[in-house]
């Protein structure tokens, strides 16, 4: 199969990068996408679990009927093509809370505990297993899409500290500052991790501003600091990556929906 790497940056409207990735989760993780059983989330597709230990003090399993799940899927739905590959991709969704942030913006999330014989690798947890809160409801989409989008990039081979050169030639040795991690420099995997999670995060939260007209004033430092984001790790990844030719093809695709979302960004925080 030949893959258009730029149509991978983006969730595609025809879905096409949705198939690409599961195709190749299918072939590095086995995944196969499975009925939900019991409680689920985006219109039945994504298997919803309480079941999980509290991965840090303060978080407590969440109920079903969390009135976040259905105003966070409404927030979700305004952005069709994340909400299809979500309902492709996330296999389970462990639901937490944490109500002493009860009215504060933003989340804890994370993937399920890596499998045994795993437990060494960035990538151990199984595929489409991941958990974030609900005391925000645009929070707990951002949490999810968060994972989402690590998920999408372990699939196509670069992990954090680890990856082949089908699409980035940077030696592990070499490291950078992060968007999202500033407590040590990163290898340039996890730096466009960090990327390519930040543009998934952003988007969410443009879309997220259309059903908000309340909480605009509070939504313009969010976007600022979020688009804030995406220009460091544009400017860290433009000088400091070495890409294969597929990789620069997904790279011109993440610059094309940088440009894009920074765009959107600046008309919002002009109109605000």
């Amino acid at each position: 199969m030949t893959i258009d790497w730029s149509r991978l940056a983006k969730p595609q409207v025809d879905g096409y990068d949705t198939l690409v990735i599961q195709e190749a989760a299918a072939s590095k993780y086995a995944y196969r996408k499975k009925s939900p059983e019991g409680p689920a989330w985006l219109d039945g597709a994504v298997q919803l679990s309480n079941q999980l230990q509290p991965p840090s003090g303060g978080l407590s399993p969440a109920g079903f009927d969390h009135p976040s799940l259905v105003s966070a899927e409404q927030y979700l739905s305004l952005w069709p093509e994340c909400y299809a590959q979500a309902q492709c991709l996330l296999q389970v969704i462990f639901i937490f809370d944490a109500p002493q942030f009860s009215g504060a913006r933003g989340c804890f999330c994370g993937t399920s505990p890596r499998q045994a014989g795993r437990e060494h690798l960035e990538d151990g947890a199984p595929f489409g297993e991941v958990f974030s809160t609900l005391f925000d409801p645009v929070g707990f989409v951002e949490g999810i899409v968060h994972e989402m989008a690590h998920w999408k990039l372990h699939a196509l081979g670069i992990h954090f500290e680890r990856w082949d050169d089908r699409l980035l030639l940077n030696g592990t040795e070499e490291l950078f500052e992060s968007s999202i991690r500033k407590d040590k420099p990163r290898p340039m995997g996890a730096v466009l991790h960090a990327h390519w999670v930040c543009l998934h995060v952003l988007a969410v939260e443009l879309v997220a501003t259309k059903l908000r007209a309340a909480e605009r004033d509070s939504d313009v430092p969010i976007i600022d600091a979020a688009a804030a984001r995406v220009c460091a790790g544009r400017s860290t990844i433009e000088v400091g990556a070495r890409w294969s030719q597929f990789g620069n093809e997904l790279w011109d695709g993440m610059q094309s929906w940088t440009k894009e979302l920074l765009a959107s960004a600046d008309a919002f925080l002009r109109s605000a």
